[in-house]
């Protein structure tokens, strides 16, 4: 069953306030940002999973993860992006584009902003404007080095990056990864079959490097050793 989101996002209780998009700003930003958010209501979400965000210029996730799905043109749904606690979705990233889709998690909290013109005077309008594009960049880069890293790596090596890439950006203080999609989106993501996918799991397995607590949940027992057969 999906959890309602919060009426009303409580700044002081989101566990990603340290860290992301909110942490950069300046302090009066950040205080007008807090005012100016919105909690993402139900009606927002739509579909078994959460899709179909719309009507947003901003969206900071403050819980759970949040899939962005491409249609291409041969009508194969693949995820292209993962944006966990404190990271910024930008509206062009969020279904304002054809055949492209955001998929929220059941336990979710997405603090939206409307329109920004309407919730910032100009000068803090252009402000946060400039933060937004230099987050947009970063996140553009990161993305590139991945597909450049992982473009050279076999099945397991591949598999072995995303883990350790998804630990440090959703639990970087602990072991383990709560996997946030399925072995079927981890194939489209990784440019793999769901059938590779299983037998790398249970290569990395096999030789101590990480052990399988559930069907979604990864326990990282060798980082040193993992991060050995993700650099090829």
């Amino acid at each position: 069953m999906e959890r309602e989101p919060s009426e009303h996002p409580r700044c002081a209780d989101c566990p990603a306030r340290d860290r992301g998009f909110c942490s950069r700003l300046p302090e009066p930003l950040q205080e007008r940002f807090r005012e100016a958010v919105r909690p993402a209501a139900r009606d927002r979400l739509t579909g078994e999973d959460g899709a179909g965000l719309t009507g947003w210029d901003l969206a900071v996730v403050s819980r759970g993860t949040v899939s962005v799905r491409n249609t291409f043109e041969d009508g194969r749904r693949a995820i292209t992006d993962l944006v966990v606690p404190g990271e910024l979705l930008h509206a062009k990233e969020g279904g304002n584009r054809k055949g492209r889709e955001v998929t929220a998690s059941s336990d979710f909290l997405l603090c939206l902003v409307p329109n920004l013109e309407a919730e910032f005077d100009p000068a803090d309008c252009h402000c946060l404007e400039s933060y937004i594009r230099s987050d947009a960049v970063n996140h553009i880069e990161a993305l590139r080095d991945m597909i450049a890293t992982i473009a050279r790596l076999g099945p397991t090596e591949r598999l072995a990056h995303l883990l350790l890439g998804l630990r440090e950006r959703l639990n970087p203080e602990g072991r383990t990864v709560d996997l946030p999609f399925s072995r079927d989106d981890i194939g489209d993501l990784l440019g793999l079959r769901a059938e590779t996918v299983s037998r790398s799991l249970l290569a990395l397995e096999q030789v101590d490097l990480i052990r399988r607590s559930g069907p979604k949940k990864i326990e990282i027992l060798d980082s040193a050793g993992l991060a050995a057969v993700a650099g090829g």
